[in-house]
C-alpha cells in the first residue's frame, strides 16, 4: 500500500475540520457534528481513492491535532485493505493559512490498524488498484506512524500474520522518503529501515525465522521437488537492497540452526551455518545430519548475466549412506572431500573418497580410498585400493550413463578366499588376480572378461591346496578355460582346460597325478578310501547330463577297508548308468579283487557284474560289513549280479581258511550261497576250527532279516574258552539246534552234551541239557551234570533284557572245595561233602533267594568241623539267616539273623572252644595261633549304620607260651567302636603278667587321609598299659623271634587317626632275653625304653648282651602321618659275639641311620663304620642283589682283619685282610676298596688248590659284589695244575693250565676221575656221566662231614682230601698209580704258627708238621712223617 493515496487522504480531513472549526468550537464537540463530518469525510475520500472508504467520525483533538475515527478502506471488490480504530493527525494550524492542507499535515499516527495485503491470481497486489486523484503539486511532508499494527500477508494460499507492527515513514525528502519498521510473527522479530523511492535503500533483518514456513514463498522451481525444508530457524537474517539506475543490487548473510530438510525421502537435520550472498555471488558455509551421519558443505556460487559458475566443496569425516539409504549395499564411514566446479546444468565433480572399515554387499574391506570424477554423463573411478580380506584390491574403471557402457580393470593381491563366502564354496587361501572386464547395462551377453588368477596355501573342504594357477576369457555366451593347474595335499597335482558354452554345452578335460584318495572323505564322509592315484578322463556334452570317461590307476592304499598295493580301473557313463569297463586290485600276492559289468539308472535299472576276490583277508572284508565281528583269515569269493537294482540276483561261493573268531582258531569254511527275490539261502557251509566243527543250512531274509537255519556242531572243544573265563577250563561237547526268528530277536532251540569236562581243576561230567531262547527268555530246561560222585540238576529262565531270573538248582553230594573252585573261590583249606538246593528268582538287584544246605563233615586246614547246617533266605532285600551252625572239634559255632538292605539288622554269631586257628586256616593264613576261642557277638542298627556287642576269650591250649587268657569287650556305635576292655594274661614262674587295652576307635578316624581336620570326638582314643605285661608276646607279633622272656613296663595313649596317630607315654623292658632263629646266642640283660611325646618318639634306653659282647642303642624320630621323618638311631657294638651259620666271631662297630635327601627327595641315610676280626665267615653261595634292598643312601665301611677266615668246605679255606667302602644308594652303590688273600686254599672239581695270590677289588658299578682275580695250584703226582678265577663274582671265569701241559678237557678228566684218568680206564658215554655224579655225590658228602667235624673240634682245618700215590713213593717198574684219601687237620695255636696233622686213610701215611708264617707271602714248615723223616718246607707265593 502507498503512503501517498493516504496522505492525500487524510490532509483533506484536516483541512476540512479546520475550515469547520471556525464556525464554533462549542458545536464541534457535538456527536452530531463529528458524526457529519466522518460521513463527509468518508464520501471524499472515496472520490480521492476511487474507493470505498469508511470513517466513523472526525473529532478535533486541539488545534493542532485531529482524530479520525474507524477507519477503514476497501478494495475495488470490496475486502478490507486497512481498518484502523482511530488516526491522529497532527498539522500547523497556521499553515493551513498559507499552504494546503496536505503540506500543513506534520504527522499522522495510526492507532491498532490492520493491514490486508493480497496478491491475486493475475500477479497484481490489492492495495495496486488504490491511488488517489492529485491534481495538485502539493506534497505530504510529514510522518506516518503506527504502532501494535497486525498484517495480514496472503499470496494465493500461502498466509503470513505480522503482529507488533510499528514504525515511521518520514516523508520530509520526497524522492526518497525514510522509513523504520519492525513486527512480529509467533517469536519472530522483523525489522527494516532506510529509503524507499527510486534509488532504493533498504536494510533488512530478521530473528528465529522459521524456515519452513517462508520456504512456501519461494518460487515454485527455486527447490528440486526431491527437496522439501520442513524446519528450522534462521537466527540471523540480514539484507540490505539497493536500486539505481544501473539496476537491483543486493547482498546479506543468513544464519541457520536446527534445520530440518527431506531430501530423497530421508530426513535431513541440525542443519546449520552461515550463507552470504550478493547479487553477485553467494558464499555458503552449512553442516547437516542425517541418521546420525553429519556432512558440510562450502564455497561459492558466482552469478552472471549469462552463466552461473559453481565452485563448491562437499565434505565429511564419516557419512555412512546406508544409515541413510536402508537399501544401500555399503555401510561403513565414509570420509569424503568433493570439488564440485562447472555450472549448475554441466557440473564437474571431483573427489577424494577413505573409508576405514565398511561392507560392500556384505563383504567387509578396510582402508579403502578412491579418486573419481564425474563429468558429461561419465563416473570415473581414476584410482581405487583398498584391504579386502587380508589382501589389497586395485582398480580403475569408467561408467557411461546414457549408453550404460563400462569398462575397467581390477587388481587382487593376497586376498584371503574365505571372505568370499559363498563364492569361496568353504575354501580358503590366498587369492591374486588380474582381471579386465568391458560391457553394456546387464546383456551378459555383451560382457567381455579376461585375466588370471592364482591361489596359495588354499583349502578346499579341508583340503590343502599350496598353489593354484589359472588364465581365463569370455566373450558373450562362452567361457574358455585356457588352463587350471593345481597343486594339492600332499604330492598331487590336478590340470583341467576346455571351455562352457552358454552355460550349457561342456568340454572339459581333466588330469590328476600323485592324488591323495583319501581326500575323497573331505566331499563325502562314507569314501573310505586311501593311496595315491593318477586319473585321466574327459567330460563333454550337455551340462544336465554329460558323459564322462576316466581312466584311474592307484598304489598302496585301502578301498572301502579292502587294501592293496596298486589298482587299476576304466569307468565311462553318465546319470543314465556306468559301466565298469575294468577295475582290479591287487595286494602283494597277485590279484585280489576283478570287478566288470554294467549298471543302469534309469529304466529297469539293469545291473550285470561280476565280482571275484581271491586271497582277500577277511578282517579287511568283516571292517567293511561287519566292523564289529572280531574276526581274521582269508577268504575267496566269486559273485555274479544280475537282475536290477531293486530287485538283484546273486550267486556266490565263498571259501575262507586260517582264521579266528572272536579269539576263537577257524581253520575254514565253505559253502555256496544265493540271493534270489530277496531271499538269502546258505547251501552246506560247513565251519572247521580246534573250537568246534559245525555245519549250518537255511535262510536269511534280508528284507527283514528273517533266520531259518539249522545248525549241527558235532565237536566243541572247551579247552578254547579258557582264554575267556577266569580260569582253565578243559573238555569237548556237542551242540544241535536250530536259530529261527530275525537277527534283531533271534529264537534258538538246542541241546548241548558234554562228556566231561574241567572247571578250574574240578571235574564235571555227563552234562546235557536243553537251551531254548524265545524272545528275550533264555530257558534251561533242564541241565544237569556230576561232579567228582555228586549230582547237580538246574532249572532256569532268564530275561536276558530285564536280567530277571527263575530257577531251581539242587546238589547232592557235591564237593565243597570243587564248588568253591567252579565258583572261582579258591580255598584249599576247605573240604567235604554238601547236600542241598537253592530256589532263586527276580532279578539282579532284588532277587529272591531260598538256600538249604548241609555238610556233614569237612575240615578247614587242619581242624575239622561236622554238621553243618546253612538255612538262608532273601525276599526284598531282605537276607534272612534261619540258620548257620557246626561242629569244630569239641566246640562249636553258629549264628543266625536278619538283614534289612535297605533298613534294620539283627544278628548274632557265637563260636564256643572253636580252636582259633581255624579263623586263620579260613582266612587262607598260615600263621599259626593257638588256644581256644569263644566268641558271643550281637549284631543290630541298620545297613547303614549297623552296631555290635562282642565278648571275646581265647584260652591258651597248651600249645603256646606267648599267653594264658587272652579277653576282650567290644561295643560298636554308630561311627565309633569302643574296646571297653582287652586284657591279656600270662603266669610264669608263680608271677601273672597282664597287658590291658581300653578307649575309643572312631571309624572316621581309620578312613581320614593325612593333613585332614578331624574332629576332637573322631579322633582315637585308646590307652595301652603293659606295666604287669612279658616280652613273651614277641613271637607271636614277630615270626623271626624263637622265644622272649621278660618283664615290661609303662603305658602308651594312642591318638589322633590311623593316617596320622599321636602318641603319648613310655614303655619298656628291663633284664629281657631275646632268642632270634637265625642266631645261637640269645639277647641279653636287655634294657629298652622308648618314651612318646605327641609325635616324638625317643629311645631313653638301649643295651644288652650277646655272649661277651655288649651294644648300646639310641635315638629318635618324628611321626608325620605314620611315616618317619627327622628319625636317627645310631647302634654300637662291641665285639658282639655273632653265632650262626654263616658267621662265627665278635662283631665291633657302629651304625647310624638318619634322615638323608638326594635330588630333594627325603632318603634314609645309614653311616657305619665296622671292624671283623678272629671271626669265621661261610658264605654258602652268592649274596642275593641288591634289587631286594630298600632304597636309601649309603656311607658304609668294612674293616677285615688278618685273622679273618672265610671258610665253606666246598669251595674255599682263605684268610683275608682289608677293606672295602660303600657310597651311593642300594640301588646304585659306589663300592671302593680291596681285600687280600693272606693265604688259603680254593676246592674246584674235588682238588684242593692252595692261592698263590688272590684280590677281591670292589669296583664293579651299581654293584655291591666285587671282582675276583685268583691264582691258585695243585699237584697230583707228577702233574702240576693251575687254576686261575677272575672277573665278577656272579660271573667268575675259571682257567685251567698243567705243567706238562694238557687241554682244558683233559684237565678236568684228570681232576674228576683221578686214577682211572691215569690207569687209561677213561669211562665214556653212560659211564663218563655216572663218573661226574658220583664225584658229586662225594663232594656233598664230604662236605658235610668236614663242616661237622671242624665245628665239634673247633679246629681251624678239617679236610678229606684225595691224591693219587705211587710213582716216586714206589720202587721197581710197576710204578701203578691209585687213589689215596687223607684226613688232615689243623690248629693255629698263635697268630702265626700252625700245627698239623695228615692221616693216610687206605695207605699208611701219617705226617706232622709245624708252620711258621713270616708274613702274608713267605712261610717254613718242618714236618715228620711216618717213616720218621724229617722235613723242611719253604712255600712262598710270588705275583709274576
Amino acid at each position: 500500500m502507498t503512503h501517498r493515496p493516504l496522505a492525500w487522504f487524510l490532509g483533506i480531513v484536516t483541512g476540512l475540520g479546520l475550515i469547520l472549526g471556525l464556525a464554533g468550537w462549542y458545536y464541534i464537540e457535538t456527536r452530531d457534528f463529528m458524526a457529519g463530518m466522518g460521513a463527509l469525510a468518508a464520501e471524499k475520500g472515496t472520490a480521492l481513492l476511487e474507493s470505498r472508504v469508511d470513517i466513523g467520525a472526525i473529532r478535533v483533538a486541539s488545534l493542532h491535532s485531529l482524530e479520525v475515527l474507524d477507519i477503514a478502506v476497501y478494495d475495488k471488490q470490496g475486502r478490507p485493505v486497512l481498518k484502523a480504530d482511530s488516526a491522529l493527525v497532527g498539522f500547523s494550524f497556521f499553515g493551513m493559512l498559507f499552504s494546503t492542507p496536505i503540506e500543513a499535515v506534520s504527522r499522522i499516527e495510526f492507532s491498532r490498524p490492520e493491514v490486508w495485503l493480497t496478491r491475486r491470481p493475475d500477479g497484481t497486489w490489492n492495495y495496486e488498484e488504490i491511488t488517489a486523484k492529485d491534481s495538485t503539486s502539493s506534497r505530504f511532508q510529514g510522518i506516518v506512524a503506527t504502532g501494535a499494527g497486525v498484517v495480514h500477508l496472503d499470496d494465493q494460499g500461502k498466509h503470513l500474520d505480522f503482529t507488533a507492527v510499528a514504525g515511521e515513514m518520514d516523508f520530509a525528502m520526497e524522492a526518497a522518503p525514510a522509513v523504520e519498521v519492525s513486527a512480529r510473527r509467533g517469536q519472530e522479530r522483523w525489522g527494516a529501515s532506510g529509503f524507499l523511492g527510486g534509488a532504493l535503500q533498504l536494510d533488512v533483518e530478521g530473528h528465529d525465522l522459521d524456515i519452513a514456513v517462508y520456504q512456501r514463498w519461494l518460487p515454485a522451481d527455486a527447490l528440486p521437488e526431491e527437496v522439501q525444508i520442513r524446519g528450522g530457524l534462521a537466527e540471523e537474517v540480514t539484507a540490505s537492497l539497493r536500486r539505481s539506475p544501473q539496476g537491483w543490487r543486493y547482498e546479506g548473510e543468513v544464519r541457520l540452526s536446527g534445520g530440518v530438510a527431506r531430501v530423497w525421502d530421508r530426513e535431513i537435520k541440525e542443519i546449520e551455518g552461515q550463507v552470504a550472498f550478493s547479487d553477485r555471488e553467494a558464499a555458503l558455509s552449512l553442516r547437516a545430519e542425517s541418521e546420525g551421519q553429519r556432512a558440510s558443505a562450502k564455497g561459492k556460487i558466482y552469478f552472471s548475466s549469462t552463466v552461473t559458475q559453481l565452485d563448491l566443496i562437499a565434505e565429511s569425516e564419516g557419512f555412512d549412506p546406508s544409515a541413510v539409504f536402508s537399501a544401500s549395499p555399503f555401510q561403513g564411514a565414509v570420509a569424503f572431500s568433493a570439488h564440485v566446479t562447472g555450472t549448475p546444468s554441466a557440473p564437474l565433480v571431483e573427489g577424494d573418497f577413505r573409508v576405514k572399515e565398511g561392507t560392500l554387499s556384505g563383504y567387509s574391506f578396510q582402508d579403502a580410498r578412491a579418486r573419481a570424477a564425474y563429468y558429461e554423463g561419465r563416473v570415473a573411478v581414476r584410482s581405487l585400493t583398498a584391504r579386502v580380506f587380508d589382501g589389497q584390491i586395485r582398480g580403475a574403471g569408467e561408467f557411461e550413463a546414457a549408453s550404460r557402457r563400462y569398462d575397467g580393470t581390477l587388481v587382487l593381491q593376497d586376498v584371503d578366499v574365505a571372505g568370499l563366502g559363498d563364492w569361496a564354496a568353504g575354501g580358503s587361501g590366498r587369492l591374486s588376480a588380474e582381471l579386465g572386464f568391458a560391457g553394456e547395462g546387464m546383456d551378459m551377453g555383451k560382457l567381455r572378461l579376461y585375466g588370471s588368477a592364482s591361489v596359495r596355501d588354499a583349502a578346499l573342504r579341508g583340503i590343502a591346496i599350496p598353489e593354484a594357477q589359472a588364465s581365463f576369457s569370455s566373450d558373450g555366451g562362452a567361457v574358455i578355460l585356457d588352463y587350471l593347474s593345481a597343486r594339492v595335499e600332499g604330492s598331487g597335482e590336478i590340470g583341467i582346460e576346455g571351455r562352457v558354452v552358454q552355460g550349457k554345452d561342456i568340454d572339459l578335460s581333466f588330469t590328476g597325478s600323485r592324488i591323495d584318495l583319501g581326500l575323497a572323505r573331505r566331499f563325502w564322509d562314507k569314501a573310505d578310501m586311501s593311496g595315491l592315484a593318477e586319473v585321466s578322463g574327459t567330460m563333454r556334452g550337455n551340462m544336465d547330463n554329460p558323459t564322462v570317461q576316466v581312466t584311474f590307476s592307484a598304489t598302496e592304499g585301502q578301498l572301502f577297508k579292502q587294501p592293496f598295493k596298486t589298482l587299476h580301473g576304466a569307468v565311462s557313463g553318465s546319470l543314465d548308468g556306468v559301466g565298469v569297463d575294468s577295475f582290479s586290485m591287487e595286494n602283494g600276492n597277485g590279484v585280489n579283487w576283478l570287478v566288470q559289468g554294467t549298471v543302469g539308472f534309469t529304466g529297469a535299472r539293469r545291473i550285470h557284474l561280476q565280482v571275484d576276490t581271491m586271497n582277500v583277508r577277511m578282517e579287511d572284508i568283516a571292517a567293511l560289513v561287519a566292523p564289529e565281528q572280531p574276526i581274521t583269515g582269508e577268504v575267496d569269493n566269486i559273485i555274479t549280479v544280475t537282475g536290477t537294482l531293486d530287485d538283484p540276483d546273486v550267486v556266490g561261493y565263498v571259501h575262507f581258511r586260517h582264521g579266528s573268531y572272536r579269539g576263537y582258531l577257524l581253520s575254514g569254511m565253505d559253502g555256496d550261497y544265493t540271493l534270489k527275490n530277496g531271499l538269502l539261502t546258505l547251501h552246506d557251509f560247513h565251519i572247521f576250527s580246534p573250537l568246534v566243527d559245525m555245519d549250518l543250512n537255511g535262510t536269511v531274509l534280508p528284507a527283514n532279516w528273517g533266520l531259518d537255519l539249522h545248525v549241527a556242531a558235532h565237536d566243541i572243544d572247551l579247552n578254547r574258552f579258557s582264554g575267556k573265563l577266569p580260569y582253565p577250563i578243559e573238555g569237548h561237547g556237542t551242540f544241535d539246534g536250530y536259530i529261527g526268528g530275525t537277527i534283531a530277536q533271534p529264537t534258538f532251540d538246542g541241546v548241548l552234551d558234554a562228556p566231561s569236562l574241567l572247571f578250574n581243576g574240578a571235574a564235571v561230567t555227563n552234562g546235557h541239557g536243553q537251551v531254548t531262547l524265545r524272545g528275550n527268555q533264555l530257558t534251561f530246561a533242564p541241565f544237569r551234570f556230576d561232579q567228582n560222585g555228586g549230582y547237580y540238576t538246574l532249572q532256569a529262565a532268564v530275561n536276558i533284557d530285564t536280567m530277571v531270573a527263575d530257577g531251581h538248582a539242587s546238589v547232592s553230594n557235591g564237593d565243597i572245595h570243587d564248588l568253591l573252585a567252579i565258583a572261582n573261590v579258591k580255598n584249599d583249606a576247605v573240604h567235604g561233602r554238601v547236600d542241598g538246593i537253592i530256589d532263586f528268582s527276580g532279578t539282579l538287584e532284588n532277587p529272591a533267594v531260598d538256600v538249604d544246605l548241609y555238610l556233614g563233615e569237612g575240615h578247614i586246614g587242619a581242624y575239622p568241623i561236622s554238621e553243618v547246617y546253612v538255612e538262608a533266605r532273601m525276599r526284598n532285600r531282605v537276607i534272612t539267616l534261619n540258620r548257620f551252625s557246626g561242629r569244630q572239634g569239641n566246640g562249636s559255632f553258629a549264628a543266625l539273623g536278619r538283614i534289612d538292605l535297605d533298613g534294620a539288622i539283627q544278628g548274632r554269631f557265637s563260636t564256643h572252644h572253636v580252636a582259633a586257628g581255624l579263623l586263620t586256616a579260613a582266612a587262607g593264613s598260615d600263621i599259626p595261633l593257638y588256644g581256644l576261642v569263644d566268641l558271643e557277638a550281637q549284631f543290630g542298627g541298620t545297613a547303614d549304620a549297623p552296631t555290635a556287642d562282642a565278648s571275646l576269650t581265647v584260652i591258651s591250649d597248651g600249645q603256646s607260651a606267648a599267653f594264658d587268657t587272652l579277653s576282650g569287650l567290644f561295643r560298636w556305635r554308630g561311627q565309633t567302636v569302643r574296646v571297653e576292655q582287652l586284657l591279656l594274661q600270662k603266669s610264669q614262674n608263680g608271677h601273672a603278667y597282664k597287658a590291658s587295652a581300653y578307649g575309643t576307635i572312631p571309624l572316621a578316624a581309620l578312613t581320614s587321609k593325612f593333613g585332614e581336620e578331624v574332629a576332637v570326638e573322631d579322633r582315637i582314643d585308646l590307652r595301652l598299659s603293659l606295666d604287669e605285661a612279658d616280652l613273651g608276646l614277641l613271637p607271636l607279633l614277630v615270626p623271626e623271634i624263637d622265644w622272649a622272656l621278660g618283664t615290661t613296663y609303662g603305658s602308651l595313649h594312642i591318638g589322633g587317626t590311623l593316617a596320622a596317630p599321636s602318641l603319648d607315654g613310655a614303655i619298656g623292658v628291663k633284664d629281657g632275653a631275646v632268642k632270634f632263629k637265625a642266631l645261637n646266642l640269645p639277647l641279653t640283660q636287655l634294657q629298652l625304653g622308648l618314651k612318646f611325646e605327641d609325635d616324638v618318639i625317643t629311645v631313653t634306653d638301649g643295651s644288652g648282651r650277646m655272649g661277651g659282647g655288649t651294644f648300646r642303642l639310641e635315638g629318635a624320630t618324628r611321626l608325620e602321618g605314620r611315616r618317619l621323618t627327622a628319625y636317627r638311631l645310631t647302634a654300637e657294638a662291641n665285639r658282639l659275639d655273632i653265632q650262626s651259620h654263616f658267621y662265627h666271631g665278635p662283631l665291633t662297630g657302629t651304625a647310624d641311620i638318619r634322615e638323608g635327601g638326594l635330588d630333594g627327595e627325603h632318603l634314609p641315610k645309614l653311616t657305619a663304620r665296622i671292624t671283623v676280626d678272629d671271626a669265621r665267615i661261610s658264605l654258602p653261595s652268592i649274596p642275593e642283589t641288591q634289587g631286594e634292598l630298600p632304597l636309601m643312601l649309603l656311607d658304609v665301611g668294612l674293616q677285615v682283619g688278618r685273622h679273618t677266615h672265610f671258610y665253606s668246605s666246598r669251595l674255599y679255606d682263605i684268610w683275608l685282610e682289608g677293606g672295602f667302602h660303600y657310597g651311593g644308594t642300594t640301588l646304585a652303590p659306589q663300592p671302593s676298596g680291596t681285600i687280600n688273600v693272606r693265604r688259603g686254599s680254593v676246592t674246584y672239581v674235588q682238588t684242593t688248590f692252595k692261592i698263590s695270590e688272590g684280590v677281591l677289588a670292589f669296583n664293579q658299578v651299581d654293584s655291591f659284589l666285587p671282582s675276583l682275580q685268583f691264582q691258585a695250584d695243585a699237584r697230583l703226582n707228577r702233574t702240576r695244575i693251575f687254576l686261575s678265577i677272575h672277573g665278577p663274582i656272579d660271573a667268575m671265569e675259571f682257567h685251567l693250565t698243567s705243567s706238562p701241559p694238557m687241554g682244558q678237557e683233559e684237565i678236568l678228566r684228570l681232576l674228576t676221575l683221578r686214577g682211572a684218568y691215569r690207569s687209561g680206564q677213561t669211562p665214556s658215554g653212560a659211564d663218563m656221566t655216572a663218573s661226574f655224579l658220583e664225584a658229586g655225590l662225594q663232594m656233598s658228602f664230604l662236605n658235610i662231614i668236614e663242616d661237622t667235624m671242624r665245628d665239634l673240634l673247633q679246629l681251624d682245618e678239617f679236610r678229606i682230601s684225595q691224591d693219587m700215590t705211587g710213582g716216586l713213593e714206589k720202587k721197581g717198574h710197576d710204578n701203578q698209580l691209585q687213589e689215596a684219601y687223607n684226613i688232615e687237620i689243623g690248629k693255629y695255636i698263635s697268630d702265626k704258627v700252625m700245627i698239623s696233622y695228615t692221616q693216610g686213610i687206605n695207605h699208611p701215611l701219617r705226617r706232622y708238621s709245624l708252620r711258621y708264617d713270616f708274613n702274608d707271602r713267605f712261610s717254613a714248615i718242618l714236618g715228620r712223617n711216618e717213616n720218621n723223616h724229617t722235613w723242611v718246607g719253604i712255600e712262598s707265593r710270588i705275583s709274576f
